[in-house]
């Protein structure tokens, strides 16, 4: 969230394409919209990491239920807008490297819509416990790519590391 907002600040955003040896190009001189919407998805992805970890803590759901409640629905509109977003990243915007990415992000996107209705669905229904179970669901599907971009970035720099030896 740092790194992004800090190059839509100061008005950067060609940094973006940092991994562009990749196949990664999220941004594209002259396509406002487009740039526009991978900025506020990539903004979008730092709050769904923060507001879902503030989720999983026990003592916030005990001591301020409010609170978890509130951060339960900005959570659910981000990734809401998230899935949407990567769905046209991927597909219209072709942000993607290649047809497998795109096809594994939109699966990622209907899990991830699916487990927050699901998730909306048991809380309202008062089942706590699989509403908890579908929640964690939801926080790992809809962190599925921060968690592959750790994982990858992790590699390079063990790949790295080992060379220099």
């Amino acid at each position: 969230m740092a790194f992004y907002g800090f190059s839509v600040i100061n008005d950067n955003m060609e940094i973006s394409n940092r991994w562009e040896l990749l196949g990664n190009t999220p941004f594209k001189a002259g396509d406002f919209s487009g740039n526009l919407m991978f900025a506020t998805h990539a903004i979008g992805a730092g709050i769904v990491a923060f507001g879902g970890a503030l989720q999983l803590i026990p003592k916030v759901r005990t001591y301020a239920p409010r609170f978890h409640k509130i951060n339960g629905y900005v959570y659910l509109i981000t990734v809401f807008f998230l899935a949407i977003s990567g769905f046209y990243l991927s597909w219209v915007r072709k942000a993607s490297p290649d047809v497998l990415s795109t096809i594994g992000t939109s699966i990622n996107g209907v899990l991830t819509l699916t487990f927050a209705y699901l998730t909306v669905k048991t809380a309202r229904n008062r089942k706590i416990i699989e509403h908890r179970k579908w929640a964690i669901r939801l926080f790992l599907v809809s962190n599925a790519q921060w968690f592959l971009r750790v994982g990858v970035f992790s590699y390079f720099i063990s790949s790295s590391v080992q060379s220099l030896h």
